[in-house]
């Protein structure tokens, strides 16, 4: 079949002292993000929106691994999130009074 061949890679990241954190994910294949047009259809959508929230560290792995052998080739990748001290941005009461006020606009986005 040929040759083969199986480079590898690894990245790190360490994020200290950060205050809000939020971690999103969308597809691979993005198809038609951002054109408006009823045949292509399209998608903004995403696997995972974690929304912010507070945290003290954020330390992030990602390995990632190849193999070529002929006109055969495998690929994969993977991340990591390792947070510490994670936490909600409003408590219990901050959140019911955000709500609250959110109901009494209507619903509209308070500035």
């Amino acid at each position: 079949m040929g040759r083969a061949i199986a480079p590898t890679g690894a990245g790190s990241a360490f994020l200290d002292s950060q205050d809000v954190v939020r971690f999103r994910a969308r597809p691979e294949l993005r198809d038609a993000v951002g054109v408006s047009t009823p045949v292509i259809g399209g998608t903004s959508g995403r696997f995972v929106d974690t929304g912010f929230f507070a945290a003290d560290s954020v330390q992030t792995i990602d390995p990632e691994f190849m193999v070529t052998w002929g006109p055969l080739n495998f690929r994969a990748e993977s991340a990591f999130a390792f947070v510490v001290g994670a936490h909600p941005l409003l408590d219990n009461n901050e959140r019911s009074s955000l709500r609250a006020a959110v109901r009494r606009s209507g619903g509209r986005t308070l500035r």
